[in-house]
Order: C-alpha cells, then structure tokens, then sequence
C-alpha cells in the first residue's frame, strides 16, 4: 500500500521533530541562536508532561524538556516508527501487551510514589520505552485503518 510508506515516513519526520523539541536544551548548548525556540519548545513540552524538575532526564550536564518516563515514551515510539519502516507487513499491537506495558509502568509509578523505593530515572525512562513502543503500534494500526476506511 502506497498510502502505508507514506503514513510511516510522515511518522518518522514527526518523530525527529518531536525529539528534537524534547532536546532543545542541548540544541542550544550547540546553537546558541536557537534559544528563541525554547518558549516554543517550553509551551508544547509542558502539555505532555509535568516536567519536575527532580525527575527530568540529564544527557551530560543538561536536562531534557520532559521527565525521563516521558521521555522514554516519545524514544520508544520514535525508534518504532524507525523499525516498521523497514517492515512490510502490519504487526498489529497485541492487547495483552500493552496491559503489561501499562501494568510494568503503573507499578513503577505506584512504588515511587507509595515510598517503596526512590524515583529512579533509568527505570521510569525504560518503563516509558516500552510503553511508548507498543502505544505507538496502536496508533499506526489506528491511523492506516483510518486511510483505509477512508479510502
């Protein structure tokens, strides 16, 4: 299907634009003249996430404009849009694995806050990842059955 690579290549430039909107803080270390990006950047990171300070994620000396689950999340649906470019048949998100990616991120964010242990930025980032993975299934399915039905 013609519209399918379409759909997924949008995806993907999507996905590098939202990336690149989460690390302005190293884009401007990089290109100063791109601060006047940050209340952009700022305005559309702060309606996806609660950005406290304490849980965001640090690349080196610098944070990135969402918390690290949040982070995580955008990571893995950007590095699945990547793999099913190269793949030509639909994989179809399973239910069973996004109650458990739901679950494993529900129960991290449970513990945290419950106080069984401390907020940990390499366990929200990877609970946020495959969670992010497989959401992002669910929204390709349901994006390519919008075309479809459309068409």
């Amino acid at each position: 299907m013609k519209n399918d690579q379409k759909v997924k290549t949008t995806l993907v430039v999507f996905g590098i634009f939202w990336l690149l909107i989460i690390l302005t803080n190293h884009i401007v270390h990089i290109i100063p003249e791109a601060v006047k990006l940050f209340p952009f950047s700022y305005l559309l990171t702060s309606t996806v996430c609660h950005m406290e300070t304490e849980k965001l994620l640090f690349i080196g000396d610098l944070p990135t404009m969402t918390c690290a689950r949040c982070t995580g999340i955008y990571f893995g649906a950007f590095i699945t849009s990547i793999s099913i470019l190269f793949i030509s048949k639909t994989i179809g998100a399973k239910f069973r694995l996004l109650i458990f990616t739901s679950i494993f991120m529900l129960a991290d964010v449970l513990a945290c806050n419950l106080g069984i242990y401390k907020y940990s930025h390499p366990i929200a980032f990877t609970t946020g990842l495959f969670f992010g993975s497989v959401i992002f299934l669910y929204f390709y399915d349901g994006l390519i059955e919008l075309i479809v039905n459309k068409n």
